[in-house]
């Protein structure tokens, strides 16, 4: 139980503490993704969401009058535990899906197996701040500007610009090109 709780409070840190990108160069390829913290979160939701779904659903199933809206009560229990377990689903997805590949030699950038540009096309890499117009909170987004001025988001970040700034660098080293940070 002990080896456990290092692992939730690891889960729920916001601080720059861990690192949120997993990179690896393999074959002489630049390997990006979230790192395995982040897969653990998003396993942990689910596993969450789902475990408070199905308690919810036997809770009204045992507890609800059977001669008043036991149907109604059910069917607003599973239509919500299925809503949560979705949501923590394609959470889940996303975060694993979200792989790009920087290869040189075969001269193309990949999301899973997807080329995106060619990594020859590629101009600068920024990290950028935005503020909504809506007065939300502030938030980083790493991108790559194209020589012919397309432009790819790679990763929105609400953490301190630290860490997609690293991976900038990372980027900008391994391909050659410029870095522009955000002040």
């Amino acid at each position: 139980m002990k080896r456990q709780l290092p692992f939730l409070r690891e889960a729920f840190d916001t601080s720059e503490s861990y690192d949120r990108f997993s990179v690896s160069t393999e074959g002489g390829k630049l390997r990006i993704s979230y790192s395995r913290l982040m897969i653990g979160r998003a396993y942990l939701l689910l596993v969450l969401t789902t475990a408070i779904s199905v308690g919810f659903f036997i809770y009204m199933y045992l507890y609800f009058p059977p001669e008043g809206k036991r149907l109604l009560a059910l069917i607003i229990a599973a239509a919500t535990g299925l809503t949560m377990s979705v949501t923590a689903l394609a959470l889940l997805l996303m975060v694993l899906g979200k792989v790009y590949t920087f290869d040189r030699d075969a001269d193309r950038v990949t999301l899973r197996a997807r080329v995106i540009c060619r990594a020859s096309e590629i101009g600068e890499v920024k990290v950028l701040k935005q503020v909504p117009a809506t007065g939300g909170k502030e938030f980083y987004i790493l991108r790559i500007h194209l020589h012919d001025g397309k432009q790819r988001l790679l990763f929105r970040s609400n953490l301190p610009v630290g860490q997609l700034s690293e991976l900038a660098d990372t980027i900008g080293d391994y391909l050659r090109v410029r870095v522009v940070k955000a002040t």
